[in-house]
This record gives structure tokens, C-alpha cells and sequence, in this order.
């Protein structure tokens, strides 16, 4: 089974999965793994010399049973600089707010060698933190922007990467990261990560300035947002609609808010939607239509894409001759304050 197969194979439980992701990983000794469950909770234990754990209790268990464990946070740790050729962190850097610290440890007692690996699975996604049910602690769920631009910060380069499926929901992802250290020259990391968050701006503003990438397309007509209100709704108190120069503001009471627009009459052959929205978090928007063989809003009749947090711009091109009635927007899968703010539609040219 190769690692993107672990990746996909949700029918498998998560901490074995873990085990299974480990031994298909080349590594060098000594290795560092930055707890202990898998050791002391589940049936599938990762082979480390050292382990650090936070609670003592687990610690003297583990020492009991003959396992090389330590006391001590990932943010913090009694272990000498450049000592360690491998660190495993399994899903124990997303229980502290802020993962730069951890890294810059990591970094710290990895040793300065092409053979040294840092290998760390987290959860990503917009939510807010969780107490955990099973511990005294904390789920985070980390921006993946932001914790790449904390990855490069810390002195770290990402040499492989991938994400469980299976697991969390729209908002949240379970990944794994292969780090290597880039440099010991602290102007070296800082050009990476103005490079990257370049990067990430640049993508931002081409999405702003050209939305429509490489269709040549001729605009057709901006949907009046305010005749949006005559539209058919779910999930959303129509009364406490507010409308201003921004466009509309929406509250969905529930995790199926969506509107059935008013009929509008579009151009013949391909057109291309776009719309400016913004969700409360990160979520699923989807536009439903019907064509002249099916009046039913069904999946297979849509287009969807995962947008959010913070103002999008999303686009799809659909073949108009086929439809019939009024499009279907399904603003998102939670609830909160929607801002819907602009609606386009383009006649393609192919």
C-alpha cells in the first residue's frame, strides 16, 4: 500500500492509519516522536528512541513499561540542539494556538543534515478551537496559508505533502507535511516566506482582476441583487434581510441556506456566472439549475465549488441552451451571516 493509498483508504481507523503512514517512511535514528497515544491508547505503536509527552501520568506509564519517554510541550522541550535526525508529530501540533513555536523547536533539535526529517500530521481548516473530549486540551484547526507561511518562518522547506480522506467535514482536513530543514541563513528563510506570501497575494489579485482566467466572454447583464428578495427561500428569516451598497446581508438559520432567483432570461449558448460572496467560515457555495430533461434541483445538475473565509469570487461556466426555470444558489452548508454582494453573467465566446 503506497502513501497516497493510507491517504484514501478511509475504511482503515485513523491512529492505524498513522502506523501504516510511518512505516512506509524512510527515516534515520535517533526519532523523535512528540507523544505517546498510539503507544499507550491504540493496537498499532510507532517505533521512536524518544518520546515527549506533556501528560506525566502518560510519561510514567510509558516508563513502566519500558518506553524512553520524557515530560515535557512540544513548545519547550529538555532536548540538546541539532540531536534528533527524525521528528514524528502525529497530530500533537494542532493542540497549541500557535504552531510557529513547535516548528522553531523542531528545528531547533533537528540535526543540520540532508538525512533529517520532520514529518507532521495536522488538522487545517477555518473552525474555532475545540475542548477535546478524551483530554484535558485543545483541537486547533490551522489556516493552511498561514501555517505554510509558519513552516518557511521557522526554517523549514515542504518536501512532500497530503491529505487524509475520509475525514473532518467542509471545514476541516486532516494533512500530512515532509519537512526538511532549508538553511541555517535566517535572510534565506525570509526571502521564502515574502516569496510565498507573494505568492499567495498575487493569486488573490489575479482572482480580483481576472476572474474569468483565459474565456473570452462578452458581458451580458449584473443580476439586480435587491430583486434577489422576491426569490423563494430556505433556511433564511426573509424579514431580517438587510440590503446597502455592499449587497445583501443573510442570516441562515440553519445548514441549508439557499434562494430560487427570479426567472432571468439568459443568452444562448455557453454562460459564465460569477458572483461575490461572503460566507461566515469556510464552506461549500453551490448553484443549482434544471434543463429541458429534468425540473429537479439535483447533484448532478449543479456546479460547487469551496470557498471562504473572508469576501470570494467565484465563477462557472454552464451550457444556458439546455436550461430551463430559475437557478437555485445554495449559499453554503452552516449557518451564520452570508454578505452576497455582486452577481455577473457573461456570454462566452467559444
Amino acid at each position: 500500500m503506497s502513501i497516497n493509498e493510507i491517504f484514501a483508504d478511509s475504511s482503515i481507523p485513523i491512529h492505524q492509519r498513522y502506523s501504516k503512514l510511518v512505516d512506509h517512511l524512510v527515516y534515520h535514528n535517533p526519532v523523535l516522536k512528540t507523544d505517546l497515544w498510539n503507544e499507550l491508547n491504540t493496537l498499532w505503536p510507532i517505533n521512536a528512541d524518544l518520546y515527549v509527552e506533556i501528560d506525566k501520568d502518560m510519561v510514567a506509564d510509558a516508563l513502566e513499561k519500558g518506553i524512553n519517554a520524557i515530560s515535557g510541550s512540544i513548545t519547550s522541550m529538555s532536548i540538546e540542539k541539532e540531536s534528533i535526525s527524525t521528528i514524528i508529530d502525529l497530530s500533537t501540533i494542532d493542540h497549541i494556538p500557535d504552531p510557529l513555536i513547535a516548528l522553531e523547536e523542531y528545528y531547533r533539535v533537528l540535526k543540520n543534515s540532508n538525512n533529517s526529517d520532520c514529518f507532521i500530521i495536522s488538522w487545517i481548516g477555518d473552525r474555532q478551537p475545540e475542548k477535546m473530549d478524551n483530554w484535558d486540551g485543545m483541537q486547533y484547526f490551522f489556516n493552511e496559508k498561514e501555517f505554510i507561511i509558519k513552516i518557511y518562518k521557522a526554517g523549514f522547506i515542504i518536501a512532500q505533502q497530503g491529505e487524509f480522506e475520509g475525514l473532518g467535514d467542509e471545514l476541516t482536513y486532516l494533512k500530512f507535511y515532509h519537512l526538511k530543514k532549508a538553511s541555517n541563513h535566517r535572510i534565506y528563510r525570509r526571502i521564502r516566506v515574502l516569496k510565498y506570501s507573494f505568492g499567495i497575494f498575487r493569486s488573490y489579485l489575479f482572482q480580483k482582476l481576472n476572474p474569468l482566467g483565459r474565456l473570452r466572454t462578452k458581458h451580458y447583464v449584473r443580476v439586480d441583487i435587491n430583486s434577489i428578495l422576491s426569490g423563494t427561500w430556505n433556511g433564511v428569516d426573509k424579514s431580517d434581510i438587510t440590503s446597502d451598497k455592499n449587497g445583501l446581508s443573510i442570516e441562515a438559520l440553519n445548514n441549508d441556506p439557499y434562494v430560487v432567483l427570479p426567472y432571468i432570461e439568459l443568452p444562448s449558448g455557453y454562460i459564465y456566472i460569477k458572483i461575490e460572496i461572503t460566507p461566515p467560515s469556510r464552506t461549500e457555495f453551490q448553484l443549482f439549475y434544471n434543463t429541458k430533461e429534468s425540473d429537479i434541483y439535483k447533484e448532478d445538475l449543479s456546479v460547487k465549488k469551496v470557498i471562504g473565509p473572508g469576501r470570494s469570487v467565484i465563477g462557472f461556466e454552464i451550457p444556458s441552451d439546455e436550461l430551463v426555470g430559475c437557478l437555485r444558489i445554495d449559499f453554503g452548508n452552516i449557518s451564520g451571516k452570508y454578505g452576497f454582494h455582486k452577481m455577473d453573467i457573461f456570454r462566452v465566446i467559444k
